[in-house]
């Protein structure tokens, strides 16, 4: 994804670059934020914790980088 990003803000301005950094900077907190949650809640602080972690984090960077590529790069940080 970072390579990604850095072939996109080469493309920008200034100000969309700052934009894009400050939209990519939300995203990654609410999505660690939301896998936290949601690993909570599957299953707590056990010995499997950093494998769901890791798997919530890896479907939403999946996510993100199909939304960069496709330009729908604006996020909505709704609840989860």
């Amino acid at each position: 994804m970072n390579q990604l990003l850095q072939a996109l803000s080469s493309r920008l301005n200034k100000a969309d670059r700052q934009a894009l950094a400050k939209e990519q900077a939300n995203w990654s907190s609410h999505e660690k934020a939301k896998c936290n949650v949601l690993t909570d809640r599957e299953v707590g602080r056990g010995s499997m914790r950093p494998l769901v972690y890791g798997n919530c984090m890896s479907a939403a960077t999946q996510e993100r980088i199909k939304q960069l590529q496709s330009g729908r790069a604006s996020y909505p940080l709704t609840g989860f």
